[in-house]
């Protein structure tokens, strides 16, 4: 009799979570930054096709910070079942998350969440947005990139400003600002490392299921995010993301032409000959020449702006030789981890050598995997176990939203975001979502 009480509340207990999955889930996809419901699009109508779920995209404004966002997402978004999930891809993410943070146990929108390169722990290229640091980079790309084709302009009259495969400097220039144009200063200041909302948001601790995605993107990661910014998709069957760099090795070869022609004539018998125009083409080759180191460096500019390459100086204990006079001829002393090796020769005359213990500055520079616009670091969520974190390989930040057209870099066709979802809705846990066959 006892057994048969336990079975039977089992199945009183099991049966709803079983009959609840079984059924229609909503799902809620929320954009990033600068989007807005028509972001997800692409996804939902796949997987609203293919699954048991009902999906919803809402819109939010993204401009006036992640309070007064969660706040509109809350109240556009009122159904509190249990078994809702929420998708966010970048901010919109972090957006879910402040949601469940302000709302009432019972209230909760989301039982459980996906996060989507997002900036969980803060977007480091917000302060260098608000100190002023990557106004100042791309001020920086528009003077070297223009210093060629403007000087050639100027001293060769008829050379068309559009010398650089149809682009002009303020076009590539404007691809790098796009990428950061559309925070503003209320995001900036919610979403930076460190703010008061982000520290209060990680310091609360979520009941809620909980997955995070991140993203990595192949080198070079600043011209692929912009290439799917700036083409989509894909571009006359072209993966977006390389069709921009094929455009930038395009511009880079023009630059790296016109320095090598102009820097032909700098031999020794033109200096004779002709010294004047020979000295034209030396500045102008040195013009070209800014275009083309700026474009060879372009990629650790902006990874140093997205602090996925972060140089730091520390201090490091040492020995460190300085000098005394002696008055005479001196052999330095034995260092105790050398054993019988002398550090340095004996020195000449009466200068002589001794050893101290003492903190030597030292840099140190760390390289992080990023998806061209967050650090890995900052889009796990440290609060989820390590199976539910999932890695999109290949994927840039803007990419992720349609990866239908995406390749490896062996050419093999690759939807990486479309085959994590499929993974996470195949589970046998609370993300378990049915496919509409079953």
């Amino acid at each position: 009799m006892k057994n048969k009480m336990i079975v039977f509340m089992l199945i009183l207990f099991v049966m709803p979570k079983l009959t609840a999955f079984s059924q229609n889930r909503n799902v809620v996809w929320v954009h990033g930054l600068g989007g807005d419901g028509t972001a997800w699009q692409h996804y939902a109508t796949i997987f609203e096709n293919e699954r048991k779920i009902v999906s919803t995209r809402p819109t939010y404004t993204t401009t006036s910070g992640l309070s007064p966002a969660a706040t509109q997402l809350m109240n556009s978004w009122t159904n509190t079942t249990s078994t809702n999930i929420g998708i966010g891809h970048s901010m919109g993410g972090v957006v879910i998350r402040e949601v469940d943070r302000i709302t009432n146990s019972n209230e909760k929108r989301f039982g459980g969440f996906i996060t989507i390169a997002s900036p969980n722990y803060g977007a480091p290229i917000s302060a260098n947005v608000l100190n002023g640091n990557a106004n100042s980079v791309i001020a920086t790309a528009m003077d070297k990139l223009g210093a060629g084709p403007l000087s050639e302009f100027f001293i060769q009259i008829g050379l068309p400003w559009t010398i650089i495969s149809g682009w002009t400097t303020t076009q590539v220039t404007n691809l790098i600002l796009n990428n950061v144009a559309f925070m503003s200063s209320a995001t900036n200041n919610s979403l930076k490392e460190g703010s008061t909302p982000m520290t209060t948001l990680n310091n609360f601790n979520s009941t809620a299921y909980k997955i995070s995605i991140i993203a990595e993107e192949t080198t070079p990661v600043h011209w692929r995010m912009a290439g799917s910014m700036f083409y989509g998709a894909n571009s006359g069957n072209t993966p977006g993301d390389e069709k921009m760099v094929q455009v930038a090795n395009e511009i880079r070869g023009v630059y790296n032409s016109r320095y090598n022609s102009h820097k032909a004539y700098d031999k020794e018998l033109n200096w004779i000959l002709d010294p004047v125009g020979t000295a034209l083409h030396v500045f102008l080759a040195n013009e070209w020449k800014k275009g083309r180191d700026w474009m060879d460096q372009s990629e650790t500019i902006w990874k140093s702006l997205i602090k996925a390459t972060q140089s730091v100086t520390t201090y490091e204990w040492k020995w460190v030789a300085k000098k005394k006079d002696c008055g005479k001829p001196y052999l330095p002393p034995k260092l105790p981890h050398q054993g019988d090796e002398d550090p340095l020769l004996p020195p000449k005359g009466t200068l002589c050598w001794e050893w101290e213990w003492k903190l030597v500055p030292v840099t140190v520079t760390t390289h992080h995997k990023s998806d061209g616009l967050l650090p890995v670091y900052v889009q796990e969520l440290k609060g989820a176990s390590g199976s539910n974190r999932y890695v999109i390989d290949h994927a840039n930040h803007m990419e992720l939203k349609n990866m239908s057209y995406s390749k490896k870099p062996n050419g093999q066709a690759y939807d990486g975001t479309r085959n994590t979802l499929n993974a996470i809705f195949n589970r046998s846990d609370w993300f378990k979502t049915d496919k509409k066959n079953n």
